[in-house]
């Protein structure tokens, strides 16, 4: 059973997906071309890179494949390393993006699923292996879940297990999502997408210009999401964007109590985990798709006993 800690109750986030085998460690940091972030692809997620390097910053995606999605992906993490192949163009695609915003994390995700799923099926967020060490007590953890599901509905957090996860619903999730007919879909280099989800069909097709704010609080919900689904024929876009995760930091600054925010570092709590960038099929356990984000401070803070 996964209990929601900041309500108090089941949840349908998915009580069938077994957690998977902590990922094998990467290179040594030494090697690492770009830094302070390494991503890699965990073995049990089946998900194979198929064309470019699994870099960040760069305006060139890579692809990827797995046995339910195909597609590419592009991560932009502020005040990180470019790869060694950027230009001055790069660089200054780079620097638009973040100009101005808050933003400090974005991917996006393209491509074409390999079968209809329903979309109440499909979520993202956070897996471990070992429970988490050193957090907060459980008062102050549900009245941080509480501000941030204020932002994202879907939220699901099962933080206090032997298996710690933290989910979300894809669709209800995502900044922006455009549904398209194959050689219709938009650039994923962009800056910013159009939400265009008519094609989901339903209340999506009745009308034409469903705003995202609306399409993440139909879709956060179960019951209306399972009415829906993502179909092979079309070619999805993901952008996921935040600005609570630092990644050249590896923390977390939320929001909190009476304008006050509180920062976690992740690498003090994962007992030597990374966070994920993932996505996946409740009801098979098939991954869309999975990369392990390594920062360096997970290899230099002492283990806990």
């Amino acid at each position: 059973m996964i209990v929601d800690l900041a309500r108090g109750v089941e949840t349908y986030a998915n009580r069938a997906c077994p957690t998977p085998p902590p990922p094998s460690p990467p290179s040594p940091v030494s090697t690492w071309s770009q830094r302070p972030i390494h991503m890699t692809t965990p073995s049990y997620a089946r998900c194979e890179i198929t064309k470019g390097e699994m870099t960040y910053n760069d305006d060139v995606p890579f692809q990827f494949e797995t046995p339910v999605f195909k597609g590419k992906c592009l991560c932009r993490f502020r005040d990180c390393d470019p790869p060694p192949s950027a230009t001055g163009r790069t660089m200054r695609w780079l620097d638009a993006y973040f100009r101005g915003k808050k933003r400090t994390f974005q991917y996006v995700v393209q491509g074409r699923f390999k079968q209809s799923i329903r979309v109440d099926r499909v979520f993202t967020g956070h897996e471990f292996r070992k429970p988490l060490v050193g957090i907060p007590g459980k008062f102050l953890i549900k009245a941080m879940l509480r501000v941030v599901r204020v932002m994202n509905p879907s939220l699901t957090a099962n933080i206090f297990a032997n298996h710690p996860q933290l989910w979300s619903s894809l669709a209800g999730s995502a900044q922006t999502i455009s549904v398209d007919d194959p050689g219709g879909e938009p650039d994923i280099a962009s800056a910013d997408f159009v939400e265009n989800t008519h094609r989901f069909g339903g209340a999506f097709a009745r009308r034409r210009h469903v705003s995202c704010k609306k399409r993440r609080r139909l879709l956060s919900n179960p019951k209306h999401a399972s009415c829906h689904e993502f179909r092979p024929e079309h070619v999805y876009t993901f952008d996921f964007y935040q600005h609570f995760f630092k990644p050249d930091r590896y923390v977390v600054d939320v929001p909190g109590i009476l304008g006050r925010s509180r920062v976690i570092d992740v690498a003090e709590h994962t007992d030597g985990e990374p966070a994920q960038i993932m996505a996946r099929d409740r009801s098979t356990g098939h991954y869309l798709f999975c990369f392990a984000l390594w920062h360096e401070r997970l290899f230099s803070r002492p283990r806990p006993r």
